[in-house]
């Protein structure tokens, strides 16, 4: 299996949910109500992106491609308050 690697920003979209984008892959954004939604929403967009890049035997642009029988996943959690941390 062949993994890329992307960078997501995610950020406040002005009180209307959250934007994330990947500034690796043009078009490559998405929103969501939390920023784990944008995230994936994001997700769905590059592999749809890649998906039609890869038809059309495009490049497709990365910082890094390795070959891997494992993924690594890394996923954003929100900052609480110790209070609510106690609670959960």
């Amino acid at each position: 299996m062949k993994i890329a690697n992307f960078d997501i920003t995610v950020q406040d979209n002005e009180g209307d949910g959250y934007l994330a984008r990947c500034d690796d892959i043009q078009g490559a954004f998405a929103e969501g109500e939390t920023p784990e939604d944008a995230i994936a929403n994001c997700i769905s967009v590059i592999d749809m992106i890649i998906a039609y890049r890869r038809e059309r035997n495009e490049q497709i642009p990365s910082k890094e491609q390795i070959e891997t029988e494992s993924v690594s996943v890394s996923i954003p959690v929100l900052a609480i308050s110790p209070e609510e941390f106690e609670n959960a």
